[in-house]
């Protein structure tokens, strides 16, 4: 420590301390009998407003006094050296030496010297990480796993919430050039074991929420975004779905394509409800269409789910997730394997392709039962 820097705090507390002991001595230090020191120089000519100061009722002796201040001084001497330390650490590390088989070395200094680095600032704030990499074994590594996995949960929770946002707010929440319209292909799609296993869940789930599908402000990205929705609607003929059109002109159209359409059609028809509402489009903020939202019934709220077009499957992925958020079902309730279990049904294909091998696959699934 510099000497300059001990005689700047030393003199915090000295100074003062001329005038603490001056007062419990029943002397004014600014007083006409006070001493020169007493008064301090920088005092002289400032007019007293009292000259009484009482006497401190106290029968402590001016050493004990002095004692008291330099132990408390030594502890803010102690916490600032904890303090540079610290800082030396973070900005202006020092080579640390070590011993390795036996000989003092300077860590990390060479391969023979290692000593795994807590190089991020996660790694030296999350006890559980800096204890995985300085030990990393069977035990410490599932401590870090079980602590990951709540991480991630959270950053998925996040990170569909974004999107939840971006699809009901739009620019208002993201004013930079976002993509806030979704827009699949026609020939997108997922994996058959997803497809088939998000199917079950829906089915299992169907009295549980309603779908709201808003049409009427965009003409051609509507047009575009019937025929997955219409196609999402028969493969899971029991999620209840409501049409609501933005004017009676919107609707014509689609009754139109529904002519043409035998989907689009069966969608229309067989739909919970048909409404022409344009005020339901400003109190629940639909600023384009199509714009898809899940009214969930166990917390009486609506939800946006995505604008624009999206394939059969990514609706429906779109709908797990956004129910797994609102703990509607639980977070993990289908693991891959749980999946193969429930929906599996690519073995057969399989053999017969690369083998030529013809199965019953009832006679399978009812085999392993």
């Amino acid at each position: 420590m510099s000497k300059d820097r001990i005689v700047l705090i030393a003199s915090w507390v000295f100074f003062p301390s001329v005038f603490v002991l001056a007062a419990i001595n029943g002397v004014n230090p600014l007083s006409g009998g006070a001493s020169q020191f007493e008064k301090g120089r920088y005092f002289e000519g400032v007019k007293e407003v009292n000259n009484t100061v009482p006497k401190a009722k106290t029968g402590r002796r001016t050493e004990d006094i002095l004692e008291e201040m330099l132990v408390v001084q030594k502890q803010q001497l102690d916490r600032q050296d904890k303090i540079l330390a610290i800082l030396e650490n973070e900005f202006e590390p020092k080579p640390k030496e070590i011993v390795v088989n036996g000989k003092k070395c300077i860590e990390n200094s060479s391969a023979e010297c290692f000593n795994m680095p807590l190089l991020s600032k996660e790694a030296k704030t999350v006890p559980v990480i800096a204890a995985y990499l300085k030990n990393p074994n069977v035990e410490t590594a599932k401590s870090y796993l079980q602590w990951h996995a709540k991480y991630l949960k959270s950053a998925f929770a996040g990170g569909t919430s974004i999107e939840l946002a971006i699809a009901k707010y739009g620019q208002e929440a993201y004013p930079l050039n976002y993509n806030t319209v979704s827009s699949d292909t026609a020939g997108g799609y997922s994996t058959v074991l997803n497809e088939k296993n998000n199917k079950m869940v829906l089915d299992s789930m169907r009295d549980s929420f309603e779908m709201n599908i808003y049409l009427g402000k965009s003409a051609d990205m509507d047009v575009y975004a019937i025929d997955n929705i219409a196609e999402f609607l028969r493969e899971n003929k029991g999620v209840k779905a409501n049409f609501i059109f933005y004017s009676g002109g919107s609707k014509k159209i689609m009754d139109a394509i529904g002519k043409r359409m035998k989907d689009v059609a069966i969608a229309l028809n067989s739909a919970n409800s048909v409404v022409v509402d344009s005020k339901r489009f400003s109190s629940h903020n639909i600023f384009t269409t199509p714009t898809i939202e899940i009214y969930i019934k166990s917390k009486g709220k609506n939800i946006p789910l995505f604008n624009g077009r999206l394939s059969s499957n990514s609706i429906a992925t779109k709908i797990v997730d956004v129910l797994e958020v609102e703990d509607v079902i639980k977070q993990g309730h289908s693991p891959m394997h749980k999946q193969w279990e429930r929906a599996g049904e690519y073995s057969h294909k399989y053999l017969k392709d690369q083998y030529s091998i013809d199965i019953n696959k009832q006679y399978l699934k009812q085999q392993y039962k």
